[in-house]
Protein backbone atom coordinates (compact mmCIF):
# COMPACT_ATOMS: atom_id res chain seq x y z
CA UNK A 1 0.00 0.00 0.00
CA UNK A 2 1.38 3.39 -1.02
CA UNK A 3 1.31 6.21 1.48
CA UNK A 4 0.44 9.72 0.43
CA UNK A 5 3.58 11.86 0.77
CA UNK A 6 3.37 14.35 3.61
CA UNK A 7 4.16 18.04 3.02
CA UNK A 8 7.52 17.43 4.71
CA UNK A 9 8.30 14.56 2.35
CA UNK A 10 7.37 16.72 -0.63
CA UNK A 11 9.87 19.29 0.58
CA UNK A 12 12.46 16.55 1.10
CA UNK A 13 11.90 15.40 -2.47
CA UNK A 14 12.61 18.89 -3.80
CA UNK A 15 15.67 19.13 -1.57
CA UNK A 16 16.92 15.75 -2.81
CA UNK A 17 16.58 16.82 -6.44
CA UNK A 18 18.50 20.02 -5.71
CA UNK A 19 21.14 18.09 -3.75
CA UNK A 20 21.74 15.66 -6.62
CA UNK A 21 21.97 18.51 -9.13
CA UNK A 22 24.38 20.53 -7.02
CA UNK A 23 26.49 17.45 -6.25
CA UNK A 24 26.74 16.66 -9.96
CA UNK A 25 27.65 20.22 -10.93
CA UNK A 26 30.20 20.57 -8.13
CA UNK A 27 31.89 17.28 -9.00
CA UNK A 28 31.95 18.17 -12.71
CA UNK A 29 33.62 21.49 -11.94
CA UNK A 30 36.10 19.80 -9.58
CA UNK A 31 37.05 17.19 -12.15
CA UNK A 32 37.44 19.75 -14.93
CA UNK A 33 39.87 21.73 -12.78
CA UNK A 34 41.92 18.68 -11.82
CA UNK A 35 41.89 16.79 -15.13
CA UNK A 36 45.37 16.69 -16.61
CA UNK A 37 44.89 13.88 -19.08
CA UNK A 38 42.34 13.28 -21.83
CA UNK A 39 41.15 9.69 -21.79
CA UNK A 40 39.52 7.58 -24.48
CA UNK A 41 36.87 5.64 -22.55
CA UNK A 42 34.90 2.69 -23.88
CA UNK A 43 31.67 1.44 -22.29
CA UNK A 44 29.53 -1.54 -23.18
CA UNK A 45 26.65 -0.75 -25.48
CA UNK A 46 23.74 -1.34 -23.09
CA UNK A 47 20.38 0.01 -24.35
CA UNK A 48 19.11 3.01 -22.39
CA UNK A 49 22.25 3.62 -20.34
CA UNK A 50 24.22 5.83 -22.71
CA UNK A 51 22.39 9.14 -21.99
CA UNK A 52 22.85 8.82 -18.22
CA UNK A 53 26.56 8.06 -18.49
CA UNK A 54 27.13 10.84 -21.01
CA UNK A 55 25.37 13.30 -18.67
CA UNK A 56 28.27 13.17 -16.23
CA UNK A 57 30.89 13.69 -18.93
CA UNK A 58 29.37 16.92 -20.29
CA UNK A 59 32.08 19.56 -20.41
CA UNK A 60 34.73 16.91 -19.76
CA UNK A 61 37.82 16.58 -22.00
CA UNK A 62 37.37 12.81 -22.09
CA UNK A 63 36.19 11.05 -25.26
CA UNK A 64 33.43 8.55 -24.44
CA UNK A 65 32.36 5.73 -26.75
CA UNK A 66 29.92 2.80 -26.54
CA UNK A 67 30.33 -0.50 -28.34
CA UNK A 68 29.98 -4.25 -28.25
CA UNK A 69 33.18 -5.09 -26.37
CA UNK A 70 33.72 -8.30 -28.32
CA UNK A 71 33.91 -6.26 -31.53
CA UNK A 72 35.90 -3.29 -30.22
CA UNK A 73 39.65 -2.57 -30.46
CA UNK A 74 40.12 -2.70 -26.68
CA UNK A 75 43.86 -2.00 -26.88
CA UNK A 76 43.27 1.51 -28.24
CA UNK A 77 41.28 2.74 -25.22
CA UNK A 78 42.66 4.19 -21.99
CA UNK A 79 39.74 2.86 -19.94
CA UNK A 80 37.35 -0.01 -20.69
CA UNK A 81 34.18 -0.21 -18.58
CA UNK A 82 31.95 -3.31 -18.82
CA UNK A 83 28.30 -2.79 -17.89
CA UNK A 84 26.98 -6.36 -17.77
CA UNK A 85 27.93 -9.74 -16.31
CA UNK A 86 28.51 -11.26 -19.79
CA UNK A 87 30.84 -8.35 -20.57
CA UNK A 88 32.79 -9.01 -17.37
CA UNK A 89 33.13 -12.71 -18.18
CA UNK A 90 34.31 -11.84 -21.70
CA UNK A 91 36.95 -9.41 -20.44
CA UNK A 92 38.20 -11.94 -17.90
CA UNK A 93 39.29 -14.05 -20.87
CA UNK A 94 41.09 -11.25 -22.73
CA UNK A 95 43.00 -9.56 -19.90
CA UNK A 96 46.19 -9.00 -21.95
CA UNK A 97 44.18 -6.67 -24.22
CA UNK A 98 43.36 -4.42 -21.23
CA UNK A 99 46.92 -3.43 -20.31
CA UNK A 100 46.12 0.28 -20.70
CA UNK A 101 42.90 0.20 -18.67
CA UNK A 102 43.25 0.83 -14.89
CA UNK A 103 39.84 -0.64 -13.99
CA UNK A 104 40.32 -4.04 -12.31
CA UNK A 105 38.25 -6.83 -13.82
CA UNK A 106 37.03 -9.30 -11.19
CA UNK A 107 37.74 -12.97 -11.71
CA UNK A 108 35.10 -15.07 -13.42
CA UNK A 109 34.75 -17.09 -10.19
CA UNK A 110 33.99 -13.95 -8.14
CA UNK A 111 31.52 -12.68 -10.75
CA UNK A 112 29.66 -16.00 -10.89
CA UNK A 113 29.56 -16.21 -7.09
CA UNK A 114 27.98 -12.75 -6.77
CA UNK A 115 25.59 -13.50 -9.60
CA UNK A 116 24.19 -16.54 -7.74
CA UNK A 117 22.45 -14.94 -4.76
CA UNK A 118 21.96 -17.93 -2.42
CA UNK A 119 25.49 -19.19 -3.11
CA UNK A 120 26.85 -15.74 -2.29
CA UNK A 121 24.84 -15.66 0.94
CA UNK A 122 26.24 -19.06 1.93
CA UNK A 123 29.80 -17.92 1.24
CA UNK A 124 29.37 -14.74 3.26
CA UNK A 125 27.74 -16.60 6.15
CA UNK A 126 30.68 -19.01 6.20
CA UNK A 127 33.02 -16.01 6.36
CA UNK A 128 31.34 -14.60 9.48
CA UNK A 129 28.80 -12.20 7.99
CA UNK A 130 25.60 -14.10 8.84
CA UNK A 131 24.38 -11.22 11.04
CA UNK A 132 24.28 -9.00 7.94
CA UNK A 133 22.13 -11.34 5.83
CA UNK A 134 18.30 -11.34 5.84
CA UNK A 135 18.19 -15.07 6.45
CA UNK A 136 16.11 -17.82 4.94
CA UNK A 137 12.34 -18.07 5.17
CA UNK A 138 9.92 -20.95 5.06
CA UNK A 139 6.48 -21.36 3.58
CA UNK A 140 3.89 -19.83 5.89
CA UNK A 141 6.28 -17.33 7.49
CA UNK A 142 5.11 -13.97 6.19
CA UNK A 143 6.31 -11.75 4.74
CA UNK A 144 9.03 -13.27 2.61
CA UNK A 145 10.28 -12.75 -0.89
CA UNK A 146 10.83 -15.21 -3.71
CA UNK A 147 13.83 -14.24 -5.86
CA UNK A 148 15.42 -15.64 -8.94
CA UNK A 149 18.94 -16.87 -8.19
CA UNK A 150 20.32 -14.96 -11.18
CA UNK A 151 18.45 -11.80 -12.09
CA UNK A 152 18.76 -8.03 -12.21
CA UNK A 153 16.49 -5.06 -11.65
CA UNK A 154 14.05 -6.71 -9.25
CA UNK A 155 11.90 -8.00 -12.11
CA UNK A 156 11.98 -11.61 -10.90
CA UNK A 157 11.14 -10.86 -7.25
CA UNK A 158 7.77 -11.69 -5.70
CA UNK A 159 6.60 -10.53 -2.27
CA UNK A 160 4.65 -13.17 -0.37
CA UNK A 161 2.62 -11.59 2.43
CA UNK A 162 -0.36 -13.97 2.69
CA UNK A 163 -1.55 -17.50 1.86
CA UNK A 164 -3.12 -16.05 -1.28
CA UNK A 165 0.25 -14.68 -2.45
CA UNK A 166 1.80 -18.03 -1.64
CA UNK A 167 -0.75 -19.89 -3.73
CA UNK A 168 -0.14 -17.55 -6.66
CA UNK A 169 3.60 -18.27 -6.47
CA UNK A 170 3.31 -22.01 -5.83
CA UNK A 171 5.10 -22.99 -9.03
CA UNK A 172 8.12 -20.86 -8.11
CA UNK A 173 8.50 -22.47 -4.70
CA UNK A 174 9.53 -25.73 -6.39
CA UNK A 175 11.59 -24.08 -9.12
CA UNK A 176 15.36 -24.49 -8.50
CA UNK A 177 15.96 -21.20 -10.32
CA UNK A 178 14.31 -19.39 -7.38
CA UNK A 179 14.91 -19.17 -3.64
CA UNK A 180 13.12 -17.71 -0.62
CA UNK A 181 14.45 -15.04 1.70
CA UNK A 182 13.04 -13.10 4.64
CA UNK A 183 11.66 -9.75 3.52
CA UNK A 184 12.96 -6.57 5.14
CA UNK A 185 10.20 -3.94 5.28
CA UNK A 186 10.96 -0.27 5.15
CA UNK A 187 10.69 2.62 2.75
CA UNK A 188 14.45 3.15 2.39
CA UNK A 189 16.88 1.06 0.37
CA UNK A 190 20.50 1.79 -0.49
CA UNK A 191 22.90 1.06 -3.33
CA UNK A 192 26.59 1.44 -2.54
CA UNK A 193 28.70 1.78 -5.67
CA UNK A 194 32.24 0.77 -4.78
CA UNK A 195 35.59 0.65 -6.56
CA UNK A 196 37.83 -1.91 -4.87
CA UNK A 197 41.51 -1.88 -5.88
CA UNK A 198 44.18 -3.95 -4.12
CA UNK A 199 41.80 -4.78 -1.30
CA UNK A 200 40.79 -1.18 -0.58
CA UNK A 201 37.81 0.95 -1.58
CA UNK A 202 39.26 3.80 -3.63
CA UNK A 203 35.96 5.50 -4.56
CA UNK A 204 32.35 5.20 -3.46
CA UNK A 205 28.91 6.61 -4.02
CA UNK A 206 25.92 5.74 -1.84
CA UNK A 207 22.46 6.18 -3.37
CA UNK A 208 19.47 6.22 -1.01
CA UNK A 209 16.06 5.34 -2.47
CA UNK A 210 13.00 6.55 -0.57
CA UNK A 211 9.68 4.95 -1.53
CA UNK A 212 6.06 5.71 -0.69
CA UNK A 213 5.35 2.07 0.22
CA UNK A 214 6.48 0.22 3.32
CA UNK A 215 7.14 -2.93 1.27
CA UNK A 216 8.71 -1.76 -1.98
CA UNK A 217 10.68 -3.85 -4.44
CA UNK A 218 13.31 -1.71 -6.14
CA UNK A 219 13.03 -2.18 -9.86
CA UNK A 220 9.28 -2.71 -9.66
CA UNK A 221 8.44 0.34 -7.53
CA UNK A 222 9.71 3.79 -8.43
CA UNK A 223 11.47 5.71 -5.69
CA UNK A 224 9.76 8.90 -4.55
CA UNK A 225 13.19 10.50 -4.39
CA UNK A 226 16.88 9.61 -4.15
CA UNK A 227 19.91 11.17 -2.48
CA UNK A 228 23.64 10.67 -3.07
CA UNK A 229 26.58 10.69 -0.67
CA UNK A 230 29.86 8.83 -0.01
CA UNK A 231 29.24 5.33 1.35
CA UNK A 232 29.15 5.31 5.19
CA UNK A 233 29.82 1.56 5.55
CA UNK A 234 33.17 1.14 3.80
CA UNK A 235 34.87 -1.13 6.41
CA UNK A 236 32.03 -3.69 6.40
CA UNK A 237 31.66 -3.86 2.63
CA UNK A 238 35.43 -3.95 2.12
CA UNK A 239 35.66 -6.94 4.45
CA UNK A 240 32.82 -8.71 2.59
CA UNK A 241 34.35 -8.12 -0.83
CA UNK A 242 37.79 -9.24 0.29
CA UNK A 243 36.27 -12.38 1.81
CA UNK A 244 34.92 -13.44 -1.58
CA UNK A 245 38.02 -12.36 -3.51
CA UNK A 246 36.35 -9.52 -5.41
CA UNK A 247 38.22 -6.65 -7.01
CA UNK A 248 36.86 -3.95 -9.29
CA UNK A 249 33.56 -2.12 -9.60
CA UNK A 250 30.39 -3.37 -7.91
CA UNK A 251 27.04 -2.29 -6.51
CA UNK A 252 26.04 -3.43 -3.01
CA UNK A 253 22.30 -3.26 -2.34
CA UNK A 254 21.29 -3.16 1.31
CA UNK A 255 18.74 -2.04 3.88
CA UNK A 256 19.11 -0.87 7.47
CA UNK A 257 16.84 -2.54 10.03
CA UNK A 258 17.11 -1.51 13.69
CA UNK A 259 20.53 -0.01 12.81
CA UNK A 260 21.70 -3.36 11.47
CA UNK A 261 23.03 -3.35 7.90
CA UNK A 262 21.39 -6.18 5.95
CA UNK A 263 22.74 -7.16 2.57
CA UNK A 264 20.27 -7.73 -0.26
CA UNK A 265 22.76 -8.55 -2.99
CA UNK A 266 26.14 -7.70 -4.48
CA UNK A 267 25.97 -6.91 -8.17
CA UNK A 268 29.49 -7.58 -9.52
CA UNK A 269 29.07 -4.94 -12.19
CA UNK A 270 28.43 -1.28 -12.87
CA UNK A 271 25.16 -0.29 -11.15
CA UNK A 272 22.66 1.77 -13.12
CA UNK A 273 22.37 4.64 -10.62
CA UNK A 274 26.14 5.22 -10.88
CA UNK A 275 25.71 6.31 -14.52
CA UNK A 276 25.72 10.12 -14.19
CA UNK A 277 28.37 9.99 -11.46
CA UNK A 278 30.88 7.46 -12.80
CA UNK A 279 33.18 10.24 -13.97
CA UNK A 280 33.88 10.98 -10.28
CA UNK A 281 35.61 7.56 -9.99
CA UNK A 282 38.15 8.29 -12.72
CA UNK A 283 40.67 10.23 -10.54
CA UNK A 284 40.79 7.26 -8.15
CA UNK A 285 41.35 4.88 -11.06
CA UNK A 286 44.21 6.98 -12.40
CA UNK A 287 45.73 7.31 -8.94
CA UNK A 288 45.62 3.54 -8.50
CA UNK A 289 47.65 3.17 -11.69
CA UNK A 290 49.97 6.07 -10.84
CA UNK A 291 48.85 8.01 -13.90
Amino acid sequence: MSLRPTPLEQIQRLQARLQRRLYLLARQAHCRLRTRRRLRILFSDLPGWQPFIEQGFRGSPHAVAFSDLAQAPLETFDLVVPLTVPDLLYLDGVRPRLSRSPLPIPSADAVRLCDDKPRLNAALAASGFAAHLPGASRVGEYPYIIKKRQAAGGLDCHLVASPQDEAACAALLDDPAYFCQAFIPGRREFAAHLLLVDGQVRASLNVQYVFTRQAPIKGQDLAYYTTVEPCPHIPLFTAMLNAIGFSGLCCVNYKVDARQILLLEINPRFGGSLGPFFFTFIPALLASRGS
